[in-house]
Formats: C-alpha cells, structure tokens, sequence
C-alpha cells in the first residue's frame, strides 16, 4: 500500500488499487486547531479570550499535538 500524503486529516484508500489517496481539504493541524478553537468557545472559563489570542492558542495546541504524533510514528 503506498501513502501519497500524511497532511492530510481524512485519508482514503482506493479500493481498485489499493493506493492511499487524500481528499482535499483540511490537514491535520487544521482539524486539530479547529477542535481546539471549538472547546475554547464551549469554555465559559475561557469568555474573556480575544479571537485572536484563542486563534494562537489553538494552533499552538494542534502544532503541540501534531508534533508529539511524529514523535510516535518515528
């Protein structure tokens, strides 16, 4: 099985030829810093968070969590 890129958050393998492909779209740290973002909104402890700060907070996260991933996977 060959995988063509590790990016991105929803892989798909070809049934035919059995060759990993990935949809377009988000990637991983995009997914994760989403998810992130998302858990700030839904934390009433986080209300005074600008959008901003909450924006770097998230991709810090999902930077953290991507990279402790490839630290697995070595």
């Amino acid at each position: 099985m060959t995988i063509i890129n590790e990016e991105s958050a929803f892989p798909m393998v070809c049934p035919t030829t059995d060759v990993w492909a990935y949809a377009t779209g988000l990637t991983k740290r995009e997914l994760f810093a989403g998810m992130a973002m998302q858990g700030f909104c839904a934390n009433s402890d986080m209300t005074e968070l600008s959008s901003d700060a909450a924006a770097v907070l998230a991709r810090e996260q999902a930077d953290a969590l991507v990279a402790e991933l490839a630290k697995e996977q070595a």
